[in-house]
């Protein structure tokens, strides 16, 4: 049987889109509301950023993590208006942190890369005649926003998503990362994530 996509609209709280800012690159935009920390695995052969459930929810819900090693770094997600779009950008911990402890929701913001290897994004506060423009006074009313649901849904952790009160929206992009094991809708690997970390154990011994 063909699977046919879901059509029905998107709610305004999963209208965004992650960025991850290359060397060189810049972007500005008024910061949107809080920003979101969480302790993050790579996993699956992609090394996609899956925060930790067992961290994130104190236990309440297990984690890849308690069966088989896992790295773990904290990533700092900022939601970020610009003129017409919304936009997530994903920072380290430190420079997290200084986003979280200088620029409040409605501020305005220069986020940039430098053009040299292993360097992280940072961001600044901009001022100024910048920082009074039409559509910024415009969206800086709206810096309210909370960027939980949507990361819930990028992530396709529907544990996660139910834990944090959501509903979950089944991702076709994400559909073959995480299934869900009932009853307790703890993650694990897909069938071809794990025929490929059988494949890879078995070529290590």
């Amino acid at each position: 049987m063909l699977r046919e996509p879901d059509l029905t609209p998107l709610p305004k709280t999963l209208e965004w889109s992650v960025v991850n800012l290359g060397r060189g690159e810049k972007l500005t935009g008024v910061i949107a509301g809080r920003v979101r920390k969480f302790q993050c695995h790579h996993v699956g052969p992609k090394k996609v950023s899956k925060p930790c459930l067992s961290f994130a929810t104190e236990g309440k819900l297990r984690c890849w993590c308690e069966e088989r090693p896992a790295s773990v770094r904290p990533i700092v997600y900022v939601p970020v208006f610009t003129a017409k779009e919304r936009f997530v950008i994903r920072m380290s911990s430190v420079q997290g942190y200084l986003v979280e402890r200088d620029l409040k929701p409605g501020m305005v913001a220069l986020f940039e890369r430098p053009d040299r290897a292993k360097r992280p994004t940072f961001a600044k506060r901009v001022t100024g005649e910048s920082a009074s423009q039409g559509w910024v006074v415009e969206v800086a009313k709206k810096a309210n926003a909370d960027i939980l649901e949507f990361l819930c849904h990028v992530w396709q952790l529907h544990a996660l998503t139910k834990y944090c009160g959501f509903t979950p929206r089944r991702s076709i992009a994400g559909a073959s990362v995480v299934d869900l094991s009932e009853p307790d809708y703890a993650p694990r690997f897909s069938h071809t994530e794990q025929l490929l970390a059988e494949r890879l154990d078995a070529e290590g011994e």
